[in-house]
């Protein structure tokens, strides 16, 4: 078959850390620790250490971002009445 095709960890680390220069430039603090915790959430396991590892943010501040956002209550869906304050 052919080649493989996965990239390895080292790659990732790279890929992020392009990434991360990229959208830090017009992220505030906040913002940098979500768009971190989703590409974390994204990797699945070991994805806060190598997030962390490309960002330099602390593992525990991915970690704790990703806890947050996880028990964050859905926000409606764009253009739902919900979201324009109408009721069903």
């Amino acid at each position: 078959m052919g080649d493989d095709v996965r990239m390895g960890t080292e790659d990732i680390i790279e890929t992020l850390r392009k990434k991360f220069e990229r959208v830090s430039e017009v992220l505030d603090e906040r913002s940098r620790r979500v768009w971190a915790a989703a590409e974390a959430e994204a990797l699945g396991s070991g994805g806060q250490s190598i997030v962390a590892k490309a960002t330099g943010l602390a593992r525990t501040t991915v970690y704790r971002e990703r806890v947050r956002q996880a028990t964050k209550p859905a926000a409606p869906a764009r253009g739902s009445n919900s979201e324009r304050g109408w009721r069903s």
